[in-house]
């Protein structure tokens, strides 16, 4: 009954794998008993894009991504802390401007930037305030 009732599975009707693509040119094969390799074949790194901190890693266009990508084709974005603007508050570590400043924005607010120990002397009081006295020289704080 199988010949008379059943025909082979084409390539095309395959789905294939994550990190891996559809061999255009094998779309009409047979998918025989090994579909994961006849119908389909490994991205390469070229076409994945590295996430938010990260940056392909020279040479590797070519390779497989295999089972995880960012590490086989992408390494840590080393851009320097003299790139990253500090928030509020804080200021530049002194001598961190040419330090990596790491893959995500955590990672450079604590590698690149501390508290703004800046003195109270140089915060101007709201209207209706003043200073506190003997507060001139108290850390401000950082916000």
């Amino acid at each position: 009954p199988a010949a008379v009732c059943c025909v082979a599975a084409k390539c095309s009707e395959f789905t294939c794998a994550d990190h891996t693509t559809a061999i255009t040119a094998n779309a009409d094969e047979d998918q025989t008993d090994a579909p994961q390799t006849k119908c389909c074949e490994d991205k390469k790194c070229q076409d994945y894009a590295c996430p938010t901190g990260y940056g392909a890693t020279t040479g590797q266009e070519q390779a497989a991504q295999t089972t995880d990508p960012t590490t086989a084709c992408c390494t840590v974005d080393a851009t320097k802390c003299a790139s990253h603007s500090c928030a509020a508050g804080t200021k530049a570590k002194d001598a961190s401007a040419g330090t990596d400043k790491g893959a995500t924005d955590a990672e450079a607010a604590t590698n690149c930037c501390e508290v703004d120990a800046t003195k109270c002397a140089s915060h101007s009081c709201a209207a209706g305030t003043k200073a506190k006295d003997a507060s001139a020289g108290t850390d401000k704080g950082a916000t």
